[in-house]
């Protein structure tokens, strides 16, 4: 399955639910592939990401490793924070300067 950002448009639980669609086909041995501008998508599906930025791919490699604060502030020009949540998960966090 090849998809150009599913989520897109979608509030937070109806992203949460065609994500787990998403999981869900994955686990049953479809093959994913699918875009996205927000790394958590990444982060919540696991598996494996690449960023793309002025042409050039880094990647693919287990989003864990790949999708780090530098990486990603690099990828979209702004400071971000990689922190885990509660549950253990890694969120994206982008950072205001001055907050």
């Amino acid at each position: 399955l090849v998809m150009d950002e599913p989520c897109s448009g979608l509030d937070l639980g109806n992203q949460v639910r065609i994500l787990g669609v998403i999981r869900d086909l994955a686990r049953d041995g479809y093959a994913v592939l699918l875009t996205s501008h927000l790394p958590d998508h990444a982060f919540q599906l696991g598996g494996l990401a690449a960023l793309l930025k002025n042409g050039r791919m880094r990647g693919p490699a287990p989003a864990d490793a790949l999708l780090d604060a530098e990486l990603l502030g690099d990828l979209y020009d702004t400071p971000i924070a990689v922190i885990r949540a509660g549950d253990g998960r890694r969120v994206c966090v982008p950072v205001i300067p001055g907050s």
